[in-house]
């Protein structure tokens, strides 16, 4: 199975650890994953998902006007012509730095034309059943992973105690 993250280390200034660890846990199950958002506009079709985490990152330092919203949309349809799958993780409920009705344009985009919805918990799932135009998605949880591995201990428990 070959998965595309919309996403790219260039949308964040360090980088978000959730889109690297999924990207490493997919691979280790056997899956190619690749992100970037060049894949997604130009060379989708080697896809069978694309997988999107926030929609603000589509356009991610863009101005984002009518023109850039049309073109997602006919994107969006070309994609599903296709029978690409869309599967939207939902980490929050609108964007959190650009909240222009263009940005929440896009979350409404990927909600209401994803073909599964990866939420952290029930009450995401209420919420989009309750809110968003899209009764076609299957819902799942999947909680947030910790990023242990991310870091490293080197201080015993005795000396945490002390400090």
């Amino acid at each position: 199975m070959k998965i595309l993250l919309v996403y790219t280390d260039d949308n964040m200034p360090n980088g978000n650890p959730y889109v690297k660890t999924l990207k490493t846990g997919l691979e280790n199950i056997g899956c190619n994953v690749d992100w970037g958002l060049d894949h997604f506009w130009n060379d989708y079709e080697q896809y069978d998902i694309i997988h999107f985490q926030w929609p603000d990152t589509i356009f991610y330092g863009q101005e984002t006007s009518d023109p850039e919203i049309n073109k997602l949309i006919t994107h969006i349809d070309l994609l599903k012509k296709k029978g690409i799958k869309l599967v939207y993780t939902r980490h929050n409920l609108r964007p959190h730095y650009n909240r222009n009705k263009y940005y929440l344009k896009l979350y409404k985009i990927i909600e209401e034309n994803c073909d599964a919805v990866l939420h952290m918990g029930n009450y995401s799932i209420q919420q989009f059943k309750a809110n968003v135009n899209n009764k076609k998605a299957a819902h799942y949880i999947i909680p947030h992973h910790t990023y242990d591995h991310l870091y490293t201990n080197n201080i015993t428990q005795q000396e945490a105690r002390e400090n």
